[in-house]
């Protein structure tokens, strides 16, 4: 589900900063080379001078910003967010999913520019995001040379963590529907290992017929089985571009799973 209303206004406040003479002019020096009180001075004027643009609300006002500032030598803005006014489901409305919706945004649109790039390179931004009815803002730190990585990550790269992330906001409210049967099979549990990229899904499988074959013709089946159910279901084989799946299945009369695993891209070769 995208999300596009924080991308839409943290552009409109990257687009105020890049066209300001007074940026420009910073990227081409090197703050550890003035007085800090000069380097603090030069922000602030960014800062002010992109204040008199402020407020900028969105059409649909879900998100207005309000505020640029400087603080120790950090950029630093503040944005209402009024989470009724936007396309996010009240099911993952916690403060940990609002974060996690969040979080990719600045880079996004920060970091699309060389000069926000070089600038970024020098002093680090934060985003204050004070969601309507919460008493504390999200808060999303990009810390100096942050811009620089994520230039150096390729879009496959940048799409897959976008994909995981997004994965890992719904991912307990998809365990709170579960357990899910299908036939013989039932879908007890799903986890995700984000730094490894693979969904581990948790199954009991009653079928008496399969629990009779040999281990490895058992084994075949349950690796031809989860790779019909990824590659032939669109949401699960797009997900499967950018991680791989591992399924634990407990048989009656097998005191250990069987684990297979349908590797990344693994559908994509089936073409």
């Amino acid at each position: 589900m995208p999300i596009t209303k924080p991308a839409f206004i943290l552009h409109a406040i990257s687009l105020l900063l890049v066209i300001s003479p007074i940026a420009h002019a910073e990227t081409g020096f090197d703050f550890s080379s003035i007085p800090a009180a000069e380097r603090q001075q030069l922000l602030q004027k960014i800062a002010t001078e992109v204040n008199q643009e402020l407020p900028y609300t969105s059409h649909d006002g879900s998100i207005s910003v309000y505020k640029i500032s400087v603080d120790n030598l950090q950029i630093s803005y503040d944005a209402k967010v009024d989470l009724d006014k936007m396309t996010i489901p009240p099911t993952i409305r916690s403060p940990e999913a609002i974060r996690g919706i969040l979080q990719p945004s600045p880079a996004e649109l920060f970091c699309r520019t060389p000069d926000m790039v070089s600038l970024n390179k020098q002093i680090s931004f934060l985003a204050r995001f004070h969601v309507k009815g919460w008493q504390q803002p999200i808060s999303v730190t990009m810390p100096r040379g942050h811009c620089a990585a994520y230039r150096n990550k390729t879009r496959e790269e940048l799409a897959a963590d976008s994909v995981a992330a997004m994965f890992a906001i719904m991912l307990p409210h998809l365990n709170q529907s579960l357990p899910i049967q299908s036939g013989d099979a039932t879908l007890e549990r799903v986890t995700f290992d984000s730094k490894a990229r693979v969904m581990h899904q948790y199954i009991t499988h009653n079928g008496a017929n399969l629990a009779a074959l040999s281990p490895s013709a058992i084994r075949r089946q349950l690796q031809q089985q989860a790779s019909l159910n990824i590659c032939n279901n669109p949401s699960s084989m797009r997900m499967n571009r950018y991680f791989a799946t591992t399924a634990h299945t407990t048989l009656p009369n097998h005191p250990t799973p069987f684990t297979i695993t349908i590797p990344k891209g693994h559908c994509a070769r089936q073409r």
